[in-house]
């Protein structure tokens, strides 16, 4: 997934609305394919600005599950938004459950603004989750921009927290 969310933002282009139902897993015999689809599609889309230069409305901004809080607030969708975005999607994945729990788009929007996640292990089945790669999903869904990885490049960040889960996952399983 962050193959191709790294290749879009190479290019200076934000996939602007990545959500789960977003992402494709290919399961040809001879390997597995994540493909990530709708990227850019924010572009496409006209945007009415006002005179501070964000949005007007809310349209644009993506899944209420996973939009960054400055797109709720009425930024354009940027990489690291798309950070947040997948560290929203990592956190459903490795959870079972959203960032946010909200019975409305509203309700979910203003969660993403205004409340603090829920420590991933103590939402995840017990041990699936440890400290490093606790610490890592919350870093990508960090309410201010400037404490997330500034874009998908930052993978090798992202791969070494990976390979840190899967160290503490399989230290759990022999425990």
């Amino acid at each position: 997934m962050l193959e191709g969310l790294a290749a879009l933002h190479e290019r200076g282009i934000a996939h602007g609305n990545l959500k789960l139902e977003n992402v494709i897993v290919s399961r040809a015999p001879q390997a597995q394919q994540v493909l990530v689809v709708d990227g850019g599609g924010d572009r496409l889309r006209e945007r009415t600005r006002g005179a501070n230069g964000h949005s007007q409305y809310l349209h644009p901004l993506g899944s209420p599950k996973t939009s960054a809080p400055e797109q709720i607030r009425g930024s354009v969708g940027s990489p690291r938004a798309d950070v947040y975005a997948f560290g929203s999607i990592l956190y459903e994945v490795l959870t079972g459950q959203p960032l946010f729990e909200a019975a409305t788009a509203v309700d979910a929007a203003v969660a993403h603004l205004i409340e603090d996640p829920k420590s991933p292990s103590s939402v995840a089945p017990q041990g699936w989750i440890g400290k490093d790669l606790e610490r890592f999903i919350l870093s990508l869904v960090s309410k201010e921009p400037s404490g997330r990885p500034r874009d998908a490049t930052a993978r090798s960040a992202i791969r070494g927290a990976r390979s840190r889960g899967e160290r503490e996952c399989a230290a759990h399983d022999r425990g």
